[in-house]
């Protein structure tokens, strides 16, 4: 597997605010976040990591839905990016490496001033979650 995605932001700034730490594996009460947030502006074009497929849409949360997201998938790899209001895919339409996914949300407005605009990006290796940083960069 590739080691060189495609920041979805074009930049690689860890959210670090009065909400919270967007390193991956950072505290969250009971869990760990089994993710990363990179640092964007609302309206943002996302970026597509890697050419993969695109799978389906996969909102974040289940009870509130003004958040979005896209599930992606290569191999036995899949990527979960969240807080973007993606574009119109086709179930495993192939996307290109730096194609735009969509526009960034404002996650702030969820929850409040104190949380950075970030996406949220995951990845699952043959279901198992990984630091995403070991594979991006900018």
């Amino acid at each position: 597997m590739e080691n060189n995605w495609t920041s979805p932001t074009n930049a690689l700034e860890i959210r670090s605010d009065p909400a919270g730490d967007g390193r991956f594996h950072a505290p969250r009460g009971d869990r760990l976040h089994n993710g990363l947030d990179l640092l964007c502006t609302p309206k943002q074009p996302i970026l597509c990591p890697i050419a993969c497929h695109f799978v389906r849409i996969s909102n974040p949360y289940a009870s509130d839905n003004r958040w979005h997201g896209v599930l992606l998938q290569i191999g036995h790899t899949e990527i979960f990016l969240w807080y973007l209001r993606p574009y119109y895919f086709r179930t495993w339409e192939e996307l290109a490496e730096g194609e735009v996914l969509g526009m960034a949300q404002d996650i702030s407005l969820k929850y409040g001033g104190g949380m950075l605009p970030h996406i949220h990006i995951g990845v699952k290796e043959s279901g198992t979650w990984i630091d995403p940083m070991e594979r991006l960069i900018a």
